[in-house]
């Protein structure tokens, strides 16, 4: 059985007190797609500071791989390590 790539566009916005609260995901198409929709989420006026775009595999053994960090764009939280 082949890995299925899923592509997720995960949106944040500032909380009440400065910091970064994320928002529901988005599931795209492909990488080009999801960093697409970041860039729209962030160019509009909902409030959205940051954007992550994700990759992630689900494996033969069926479950799901550690997410691969494809793009970040505006604010985000720092990354773990």
């Amino acid at each position: 059985m082949a890995q299925a790539a899923v592509f997720i566009c995960r949106p944040y916005m500032r909380g009440r007190k400065g910091g970064l609260q994320p928002c529901p995901a988005f599931a795209a198409a492909s990488a080009e797609a999801a960093c697409r929709r970041g860039e729209r989420l962030l160019a509009g006026d909902a409030g959205f500071v940051g954007v992550d775009v994700l990759q992630v595999e689900h494996g033969e053994s069926g479950a799901w791989d550690e997410p691969v960090v494809l793009a970040r764009l505006g604010q985000v939280p720092e990354l773990p390590g």
